[in-house]
């Protein structure tokens, strides 16, 4: 009616969102609220930096006790070849000893 008589329309009627949009709105401001809490406590960095500390002394630790051991299956088994070399060194001047009769023993038995 205000049209015909001053030639604009009545203005828009402005009621805001309806009861569903708002329900929508107040759970994306919840979400949005609950996803920042939840980031801020991951980059808490403190926090962060500590365990990482921690765990870097738990592999370090780890690491030095696994390179001892190593270094000490190393020097076994260094041992152990040196001990068969002279093993070795043993058995082939016994052989060698052991021909050394033979042949003396197969040279006395010639003579006889």
């Amino acid at each position: 009616m205000r049209f015909l008589v001053t030639a604009e329309g009545d203005p828009a009627v402005d009621t805001g969102p309806n009861a569903a949009q708002r329900r929508v709105h107040k759970g994306q401001v919840q979400l949005l609220d609950q996803l920042v809490l939840d980031l801020s406590s991951k980059l808490r960095t403190q926090e962060n930096e500590r365990q990482l500390r921690d765990r870097h002394i738990r592999i370090r630790t780890a690491l030095d006790e696994q390179s001892a051991l190593l270094r000490q299956t190393n020097e076994s088994h260094r041992e152990a070849i040196d001990a068969r070399m002279q093993t070795a060194r043993e058995l082939a001047a016994l052989d060698e000893r052991l021909t050394e009769v033979s042949d003396l023993l197969t040279g006395s038995n010639k003579s006889c």
